[in-house]
C-alpha cells in the first residue's frame, strides 16, 4: 500500500515537473515572440 502511493506520487511530480516545463517554454517563447515584435515595429518607423 505504502510503496503504491509513493510510486503514483513519484508520476504525479514527474507529471508535474513536465507540465511546468511546457508552460514555462510556452510563456518564453510567447514573450520572445512579442519582444521580437516590438522590435521590428520600432526598427520599421
Amino acid at each position: 500500500m505504502r510503496w503504491e502511493y509513493l510510486e503514483l506520487n513519484d508520476e504525479q511530480t514527474r507529471l508535474g515537473k513536465t507540465i511546468s516545463k511546457t508552460i514555462g517554454w510556452t510563456a518564453l517563447a510567447s514573450f520572445n515572440i512579442a519582444y521580437l515584435i516590438k522590435l521590428y515595429c520600432e526598427w520599421g518607423k
